[in-house]
């Protein structure tokens, strides 16, 4: 992915499309990819190469010999860390505990309430794939609070089970319920993420 920076470093990418494993997440935007996702989204692209393992690596190398005369300049440019070799680095994204407040009053009814709910399962799937190690708490509200599911591994999650009810607005109980369940799961290491 020449002409790519890694997350973390800010060093500049020195690997080739062929270098980089199918479980591997790269950033696109906003959006975390897989490698093997990244390739089905781009179905017309080439990804894998013709060449054998020992005329790659000579093609790598003089890749790095054009590197190494424009580095410095294109770095600069794109706010990259400079490097020969690429720092060797462990693969997992980070986890957290996510905390979702979901609307379940009236005005969501219907069709908006199908769209939230495949919206999160979406959002479960995706990181999933990552393979996070995710603790995940639903919260729904309407006038009153209901917890749908508290500090649960993403995988033992079921958005399913959860019920439309209508009724008013309290945002107010929803952000207490928020407070209570950081406060119950909280430990040194825990990062929290409250999505709405």
């Amino acid at each position: 992915m020449n002409g790519y920076k890694f997350e973390k470093t800010d060093e500049a990418s020195l690997f080739m499309c062929e270098q980089i494993t199918d479980d591997q997440t790269i950033i696109v935007g906003p959006f975390r990819y897989t490698w093997s996702q990244f390739k089905l989204q781009h179905p017309d692209w080439v990804f894998e190469s013709l060449l054998n393992d020992q005329d790659l690596d000579r093609l790598h190398e003089k890749f790095l010999t054009i590197w190494t005369k424009i580095d410095r300049d294109l770095c600069g440019k794109y706010g990259m860390n400079f490097v020969t070799y690429n720092t060797q680095m462990i693969n997992t994204p980070e986890s957290y505990h996510y905390i979702l407040l979901l609307d379940g009053s009236g005005s969501v009814d219907g069709q908006p309430w199908g769209h939230l709910i495949a919206a999160v399962k979406e959002f479960l799937q995706r990181r999933s794939e990552l393979g996070t190690k995710d603790r995940i708490t639903i919260i729904k509200f309407t006038h009153r609070t209901e917890l749908e599911c508290f500090d649960e591994e993403i995988k033992d999650v079921n958005v399913d089970r959860i019920e439309f009810k209508g009724g008013n607005t309290n945002f107010r109980s929803a952000f207490e319920k928020v407070n209570d369940c950081i406060a119950r799961s909280k430990t040194a290491d825990s990062k929290y993420a409250v999505k709405s």
